[in-house]
């Protein structure tokens, strides 16, 4: 069974976008940041994680947060979304999505180009309302039951 490829991204995804996650513990590094991101966002999207220096903050600790830079934006929104609600240490992160211009967005916006039809709205990944796994569909998921994305149709039994 052959289909179509699928569309090309807007232009506006093809650009590079980060998000700023703050209100994690103040002892943490870029190397905790990249655990958190672990599962979340794809190693081959990220550019870097840059910890930003919160109001007076001294040396030794983190007050202000860090900035994940990501390849493309469509890839910084995902990641933004996926975060957005998570805790740690019982306290929500505070999430904020930035394009490359460092302008913030709206994690819920559509982007103009895909307002017009200019962009592709991935339906091939929802499975009943859940996005489907990518690792999964590569045949690389190794989180099993412990995945949060759908596994295909035969997910609802599993899960």
């Amino acid at each position: 069974d052959l289909c179509d490829p699928p569309a090309a991204p807007s232009l506006v995804d093809q650009r590079a976008g980060s998000v700023l996650i703050q209100d994690f513990p103040a002892r943490w590094q870029a190397a905790d940041v990249g655990a958190l991101l672990h599962g979340t966002v794809k190693p081959s999207a990220l550019i870097s994680i840059d910890m930003v220096p919160g109001p007076g903050e001294e040396e030794g600790g983190n007050g202000g947060g860090a900035r994940v830079k990501m390849r493309d934006f469509g890839s910084a929104r995902e990641a933004a979304k996926e975060l957005q609600g998570q805790k740690v240490a019982g306290k929500p992160l505070k999430i904020t999505l930035e394009d490359e211009d460092g302008n913030i967005k709206d994690l819920d916006a559509r982007d103009d180009d895909r307002g017009r039809g200019g962009g592709h709205e991935y339906s091939d990944r929802l499975v009943d309302g859940i996005e489907m796994c990518q690792d999964y569909r590569m045949d690389r998921c190794t989180r099993g039951d412990r995945c949060k994305f759908s596994h295909g149709d035969d997910d609802t039994e599993e899960k």
